[in-house]
């Protein structure tokens, strides 16, 4: 199957911008919170937004099908996919802070080939597709920090009491202590702030692939290094680091401290 990647992008750009003035909407109008299995939260926004990127994706791409949090799906091996999360940070968009982001993303298999993240509530964003740079909502390139000493950078972190608690809680407390800075702006967030050259590192604990499937080609596109926490490469390892790549496997080894 040939698709073609930059039409990909923007339809998926369009995709998430409409999804916003839905999510915008639902929260004006006033919000059904509910509880799903996993103990997460989900709103009729979450759900509305859903129901509009899945019409504006089939609409020019029918043959290609959605894997999304809220309706399921699985990426398959080899096989063209869109992975949607119509809502990331939703406790946020609960409480009306203005961070929470649409997320899209068009997948080879395991490959992430166009990533899209768009917050409604600031109208901002980056996107890119393989090859093609990552920019952001003002068609400014977006490029990681060449910042090389671990004593000069800061890491974002998601999950703290994983963190804190869980099999790199060692490793975790050692590298906070000899890092300039450390902040808790976690999902999308941490990664753009990466992204961006205003921090050198994002490390999430606990992620779905919708959570992360565009961030990963994002970042790699901005010139920084994307895997799961045990270094393996690709959306679907269950956690997550990102970096300007120079100190990756040096936040990796520590880590495992």
């Amino acid at each position: 199957m040939n698709i073609n990647e930059e039409k990909a992008l923007q339809t998926a750009w369009n995709a998430a911008r409409a999804a916003g003035e839905e999510i915008l909407l639902a929260r004006h109008l006033g919000l059904d919170i509910n509880t799903k299995k996993d103990g997460s939260f989900v709103t009729q926004g979450d759900q509305k937004a859903e129901i509009v990127i899945r019409e504006l994706l089939t609409r020019d791409f029918p043959e290609i099908p959605i894997v999304g949090e809220e309706q399921g799906g699985e990426v398959k091996e080899g096989q063209w996919a869109w992975v949607v999360d119509p809502i990331d940070s939703t406790k946020n968009y609960i409480r009306g802070l203005p961070i929470f982001g649409v997320l899209i993303a068009l997948a080879r298999g395991h490959e992430p080939r166009v990533g899209v993240i768009y917050m409604p509530a600031l109208g901002e964003g980056v996107r890119a597709r393989k090859g093609a740079g990552c920019f952001n909502h003002r068609g400014e390139k977006q490029e990681v920090s060449k910042t090389s000493k671990i004593s000069d950078c800061m890491i974002n972190h998601g999950e703290v009491d994983y963190l804190l608690e869980g099999p790199y809680a060692s490793g975790f407390r050692k590298l906070a202590s000899v890092v300039h800075a450390v902040r808790g702006f976690g999902d999308f967030y941490g990664h753009m702030l990466v992204m961006a050259g205003q921090a050198e590192a994002m490390i999430d604990p606990i992620v779905n692939p919708w959570d992360v499937a565009p961030v990963q080609i994002c970042m790699e596109e901005a010139g920084g290094k994307f895997t799961n926490l045990e270094g393996q490469e690709g959306f679907l390892g269950g956690s997550a680091l990102s970096s300007n790549g120079v100190l990756h496997e040096e936040i990796l080894k520590r880590l495992k401290d």
